[in-house]
């Protein structure tokens, strides 16, 4: 997986932040480290955005090399990981959507 990363980043285009964007990401999908970075995770190049956006763990619509590694190591297994990590993912989202809201309005008292 360390190899294949470090391919990968060494022939992309990085931005300021040394990190490879969903652009750039979605062009590297047909070459062959990003191939077998999939294969080794038995997930579908179709799921790309997903993995992605789960890999992204700081939102910010880019992937640093530690990040990409971290995540890919989290995912070996089968691609049901892949799913169970992406639900947990958006469970967390909206736990934290609704937990803002919640505390977020004024509470009201009657006079």
């Amino acid at each position: 997986v360390v190899r294949h990363v470090l391919n990968l980043f060494k022939q992309s285009d990085l931005n300021e932040q040394n990190a490879i964007d969903w652009k750039v990401f979605q062009a590297k999908l047909d070459t062959r480290e990003l191939q077998e970075l999939f294969d080794a995770v038995d997930v579908n190049v179709a799921d790309a955005r997903s993995l992605f956006k789960l890999i992204d763990t700081d939102n910010s619509g880019s992937v640093s090399p530690d990040e990409l590694m971290r995540g890919w190591i989290r995912l070996q297994g089968p691609a049901k990981a892949l799913d169970l990590s992406l639900l947990l993912r958006e469970s967390t989202r909206n736990f934290e959507s609704i937990h803002r809201r919640h505390w977020s309005f004024p509470t009201s008292t009657s006079s």
